[in-house]
């Protein structure tokens, strides 16, 4: 019975070395995957992060965008305004043009006019020279 009982110890040393050696493994993956889970838990907490930031600077620059939309119309409205102004200008530019042109019509007719009244006078200065001159 000794012999049973000093085998059954050897066998059960041998298991319990063995035990041993498995739960060193295990240990050493276990603190493995606790440093992996650790790398991925830092890392999901910079990407939770970068998700706030991300969504952050988006309503960041949807108001900015929302800013440049009202921007742009206000600049259409002045636009608008200024075709207007530019329309406006441009038709009373014709109607001046236009007055313009009449008065110089009417300057020539007065320079024609000068003109024959000038004659007009030299041949009743002549006419008078002459008179005289008898």
């Amino acid at each position: 019975e000794n012999d049973v009982v000093c085998g059954d110890n050897e066998k059960l040393s041998t298991e319990l070395i063995e035990w041993k050696e498995k739960a060193k493994d295990f240990e050493s993956r276990l603190k493995e995957a606790k440093e992996k889970c650790s790398v991925y838990e830092s890392k999901v907490k910079s990407l939770e992060e970068a998700k706030k930031l991300s969504e952050k600077n988006g309503s960041e620059i949807i108001r900015e965008n929302e800013s440049f939309r009202e921007q742009i119309l206000k600049l259409e409205k002045e636009v608008l305004v200024l075709k207007r102004e530019c329309e406006d200008g441009n038709v009373e530019r014709l109607k001046l043009v236009g007055e313009k042109e009449k008065l110089d019509e009417k300057m020539k007719g007065l320079e024609r006019e000068g003109f024959e009244r000038e004659k007009l006078v030299k041949n009743l200065e002549e006419n008078a020279n002459l008179l005289t001159e008898e």
